[in-house]
């Protein structure tokens, strides 16, 4: 009997983003991993800086939904954290993934 089942690769949680740690070195991450440990990255890495811009994008229309901020204050207090919260995108997460996949 045919295996039915349809393969699976979620952008969530799956390893397809490259990116540069501060030595230099390259590592890939799912969006999840990415924006939950950006402050920790140096950058996006891809020969095409069209990739480069097409994934900032996707990952600031997500930061966008998750976090919500309305006023230049919560900006500014993004900045100060130095990160990015972590509950916003988890529940981003526990909603959304499945719709990465």
């Amino acid at each position: 009997m045919p295996d039915t089942t349809a393969p699976s690769f979620n952008l969530w949680t799956e390893p397809w983003i490259a990116l540069e740690k501060p030595d230099g070195a390259i590592e890939r991450a799912g969006i999840e991993k990415t924006l939950l440990n950006a402050e920790e990255r140096r950058a996006i890495y891809d020969p095409s800086p069209l990739s480069v811009v097409g994934i900032h994008r996707l990952l600031v229309a997500i930061l966008q939904f998750a976090i919500q901020p309305e006023q230049d204050a919560d900006l500014k207090n993004l900045w100060k954290a130095g990160k990015f919260p972590r509950v916003s995108i988890e529940a981003f997460g526990r909603q959304y993934a499945s719709r990465f996949d």
